[in-house]
């Protein structure tokens, strides 16, 4: 067992996944906390002083390294701050497209939740 709780684990991963976000983007990506969390996201991250477009992250942290599942590919922390701006930077103009570019999409562990557009496919 984990000298510390689930809970104190998940929050500690909430706020150095902030702190990571915010180092590597050299400040342009902004993170929201929520005090509530009726609609599971622990996160919302939106570029500094534009708050029309946002992304909701529901945020998990392991305390073991072996899984049976594997990803193809891991973003080294230096980079995660880049690539949520990637994601911003590539996000469709259309309404209910991903945001994720196809790359991104394809990764172990990046999951989008909610709902979809009827004009997008799944």
């Amino acid at each position: 067992m984990s000298p510390i709780s689930f809970t104190q684990q998940g929050i500690v991963t909430q706020y150095e996944l902030a702190k990571i976000l915010i180092i590597t983007s050299d400040g342009v990506l902004e993170v929201f906390l929520p005090l509530t969390d009726d609609d599971r996201r622990d996160m919302e991250i939106h570029l500094r002083g534009k708050f029309a477009r946002s992304i909701a992250l529901q945020v998990k942290s392991t305390t073991h390294l072996s899984h049976p599942f594997k990803a193809d590919h891991r973003v080294q922390t230096h980079e995660v701050g880049r690539r949520v701006l990637d994601i911003f930077a590539n996000e469709s103009g259309s309404r209910g497209a991903s945001p994720l570019p196809a790359e991104l999409a394809a990764l172990d562990g990046i999951v989008l939740v909610g709902p979809t557009s009827p004009n997008t496919t799944a």
